[in-house]
């Protein structure tokens, strides 16, 4: 009997030995994966989703002509940034709500709402003369009521996979309206909704361009509990279309630093 108590007590050892040793080992699959794939601060996928309705040709303006301002700005704080765009007005079926397709649609080669942009190296680009080319075919016009498209537009551009390692991704939304919705709780609804395809898709910040009153509804999209962490910083649009145009440019400043901040802090946390 001896030998047998000997045997099962070296069998028990080697399991407590071998457990401890995974425990010790670095972590596996999906997790540490993600781990690896933690933004390192130096670079930006910023992907604008520009409402391209009505009164917002100051915002294209703006996004064409301060655009060099914005990277340069970035690149000075050692952030290697890549651009992309989506644009939307009203709904994917515009005619039937009430509205029309614009005429300039087709020379701005969009092909319904919301529309993401393909560059040539994908749905982001780092070449500024290919994005100013495209953003200078727009002309805001059109729409159906009031509310936009804004929160699918936020959907179809979270949806775009990215193509970099450790690349902090950032929403800008340009709207000067709220999305759609009967009243504030389906509103609140389709906010939680896209909310939910941010973190699916791991946006780590969303940068609002858009009215005061309209502040409220979308700082919902942050998400501040738990899983992946959704940050939401504001930047307001003037009421005064007098005034649009020279704060926009602004605005753009302040975006721009805001990333800046962002990224620096990422560094930080290495």
């Amino acid at each position: 009997m001896r030998p047998y108590r000997t045997s099962a007590l070296l069998g028990g050892c080697c399991a407590c030995l071998l457990a401890a040793l995974v425990l010790l080992l670095p972590a596996a699959g999906p997790a540490r994966a993600q781990q690896q794939d933690e933004p390192d601060g130096y670079k930006a996928d910023v992907m604008f989703v520009l409402d391209i309705a009505g009164a917002m040709q100051f915002a294209i303006d703006g996004v064409e002509q301060g655009l060099e301002k914005i990277l340069g700005k970035l690149k000075k704080n050692e952030i290697d940034a890549h651009v992309g765009l989506t644009v939307f007005r009203d709904t994917e079926n515009t005619i039937k709500q009430g509205g029309k397709a614009s005429a300039n649609d087709k020379d701005a080669g969009i092909t319904k709402d919301p529309f993401t942009y393909k560059f040539k190296g994908g749905n982001f680009t780092s070449n500024q003369r290919e994005f100013r080319d495209v953003v200078s075919k727009l002309k805001a016009d059109e729409g159906g009521d009031y509310p936009e498209n804004s929160l699918e537009a936020l959907k179809q551009a979270a949806a775009v996979p990215k193509t970099r390692k450790k690349v902090s991704r950032i929403l800008v939304l340009i709207t000067d309206d709220l999305p759609h919705g009967k009243d504030d709780k389906e509103r609140g609804k389709r906010v939680d909704a896209t909310r939910e395809v941010l973190v699916e898709h791991k946006y780590h910040h969303v940068y609002l361009m858009c009215k005061a009153k309209h502040r409220a509804t979308y700082e919902k999209l942050a998400n501040k509990g738990k899983g992946h962490a959704v940050e939401v910083a504001f930047f307001e649009i003037s009421d005064d279309p007098k005034k649009q145009k020279e704060a926009f440019d602004r605005i753009l400043e302040e975006v721009s630093d805001q990333a800046a901040k962002d990224l620096e802090k990422r560094r930080k946390k290495k």
